[in-house]
Parts: C-alpha cells; structure tokens; sequence
C-alpha cells in the first residue's frame, strides 16, 4: 500500500468489495484508481518515445511575453469595471 492508498484507507476507509454508485468510499476510490490509469498512460506516452527523439519547444516556452504599459493598463481597467 502506498502513501496516497493509506491516506485514501485513513479518511474514507477500506476499499468496498463492490463499488455503489453515491457510495463516497466507493467514489474516492474510484477518483483514485482514475487518476493511477491515466498517470499509466502518461507514463507510457513518454516512455514510448524513441530516444534520438529531439525536444523542440513551442515557442511559448521560449520566450517570455511581456505586456506592454498600454495593455498592462488595460488590463487593470477591466478590473475597476
């Protein structure tokens, strides 16, 4: 059991044998188990790469995009509206 499962086991309680629908056991396991298959499949995706696989980032990570005065202050105006 790891962490995250005794944490779970800690505040909800044992998993339930079979799971019921509005069950909030149930359904915080079930969160739980979603979350572990769809961090399995991440893992896959970038475990799959071949490795001479060469990272290009997008250029929104290349740069950073600072506003200018002007849109900075529009920006403040549509918060006084």
């Amino acid at each position: 059991m790891n962490l995250v499962e005794e944490a779970i086991t800690a505040h909800w309680g044992e998993k339930c044998d079979d799971y019921e629908q509005g069950c909030p056991v149930c359904d915080a396991w079930r969160e739980y188990e979603n979350l572990v298959a769809y961090g399995e499949t991440l893992k896959k995706s970038f475990t799959e790469v071949p490795k001479d696989t060469q990272f290009v980032a997008p250029i929104s990570l290349t740069k950073a995009q600072k506003p200018t005065l002007s849109e900075w202050m529009a920006w403040l105006k549509q918060g006084e509206k």
